[in-house]
C-alpha cells in the first residue's frame, strides 16, 4: 500500500490504461473469431434446450458466440500485458523502497528500453501454455483410447493420474519462474538471463514464497470477484429484463475486466516484486546495497 501511494500514476493509472487498452484492442480482435467459433460450435448453440435458457436470457445464438469471441481476445491480450504491467510494478515498488517517487513518465521511458524482452517473455509464456495443454490433452486421449476399452475404471484413474501430475508441475514451474518479469526491468535481463536467475534466487524459501503468493491470491480473488459483482449483475439483470444488447454487456463487462484485472495484477506483481527483492536480501545481501542506496541523494539512487 506504501508502494502504491508513494507512486500512485505508475502503481495504478498506469496499469489501468494499459489493461483498458488491451480490453478494447481484445474485444475488436475476438470479432475475427466470430466466424470459426459459430462454425465450431454450431451444433451446441442451436440445440433446442441451450436455445430455450438464451430465450430466458435474451440471447440469440449469435450474441452468445460474441461474447464468447469477445471473451477469447480479451483474456489472450490480457495474457500478453500482465507481463507488462508486472515490470511497471516492478520499477514502482522499486523506487519506493529506495523511498523515492518516480513519474509515469519516467516509469514508462524505463518500460519502453526493456519492452522487447517483456512481450517476448509473454509471448513465450503463451506459447508453453498453448504447447502444454495440448500435450496434456492429447496423453489424456490416448490414455483413455488405449485404456478404456478393457478397464474404464482404470482409464478414469490415470487421466486424473496424468492431469494431477501436470497441474503440480505446472505449479512448481511457475513459482520457479515467479520473478522473471521484474528481474527483466530492475536489473535488465535477457529473458534467459531472467529466467537462470530467477530459478536460483528463490532456492531455500520455496514453501514461503508459495505460502505468502497463494494466500495473496486468494484474498485478492476474493476482493475483486466482490468489485465484479455490480457488473455481473448489471449484465444479468439487463439480460433478463432484454434491455441489455451484446454491445452494451459487452461495454460493461469491459469495465468490469479492467477493473478488477487492473486490481489484481497491480498489487499481486507488487507483491511478486517484494518476494523477488526478500529472497535477494535472504540470499544475496541485497539489505546493505539498498541501505547504501537510500543513503544517497535522491538524483543519485539507481535501480538495484
Amino acid at each position: 500500500m506504501r508502494a502504491v501511494g508513494r507512486n500512485p500514476m505508475v502503481m495504478v493509472v498506469l496499469p489501468l490504461l494499459i489493461v483498458l487498452v488491451a480490453s478494447i484492442i481484445g474485444a475488436l480482435l475476438g470479432q475475427l473469431l466470430i466466424s470459426p467459433l459459430t462454425r465450431l460450435f454450431d451444433p451446441v448453440i442451436t440445440d433446442p434446450d441451450l436455445i430455450l435458457v438464451m430465450d430466458y436470457a435474451r440471447l440469440t445464438p449469435v450474441g452468445l458466440v460474441e461474447l464468447a469471441a469477445s471473451g477469447a481476445g480479451i483474456g489472450f491480450l490480457m495474457l500478453l500485458v500482465i507481463p507488462l504491467i508486472e515490470g511497471i510494478v516492478a520499477i514502482g515498488v522499486s523506487q519506493s523502497v529506495l523511498g523515492t517517487k518516480i513519474s509515469m513518465r519516467d516509469a514508462w521511458a524505463r518500460i519502453v528500453s526493456r519492452l522487447g524482452a517483456l512481450v517476448g517473455w509473454a509471448a513465450l509464456l503463451v506459447l508453453v501454455i498453448v504447447v502444454a495443454t495440448a500435450l496434456i490433452s492429447l496423453l489424456v486421449v490416448l490414455a483413455i483410447s488405449a485404456t478404456f476399452a478393457g478397464s474404464p475404471g482404470f482409464a478414469a484413474f490415470l487421466t486424473v493420474i496424468l492431469v494431477l501430475a501436470f497441474v503440480v508441475l505446472a505449479i512448481w514451474l511457475s513459482f520457479k519462474l515467479l520473478f522473471v518479469a521484474p528481474i527483466i526491468v530492475v536489473e535488465k535481463a535477457t529473458i534467459r538471463q531472467a529466467i537462470s536467475r530467477s530459478w536460483l534466487i528463490g532456492r531455500g524459501f520455496f514453501w514461503r514464497i508459495f505460502g505468502i503468493y497463494l494466500l495473496s491470491s486468494l484474498i485478492l480473488s476474493f476482493i475483486a470477484g466482490i468489485l465484479g459483482m455490480p457488473f455481473t449483475s448489471l449484465v444479468t439483470m439487463g439480460a433478463v429484463g432484454g434491455g441489455t444488447s451484446v454491445v452494451t454487456a459487452s461495454i460493461i463487462s469491459i469495465i468490469g475486466t479492467t477493473i478488477t484485472t487492473a486490481f489484481t495484477t497491480v498489487f499481486i506483481s507488487a507483491i511478486t516484486t517484494l518476494l523477488y527483492i526478500d529472497a535477494r536480501i535472504r540470499n544475496e545481501g541485497l539489505g546493505n546495497s539498498l541501505a547504501t542506496a537510500a543513503a544517497q541523494p535522491r538524483d543519485h539512487r539507481a535501480v538495484y
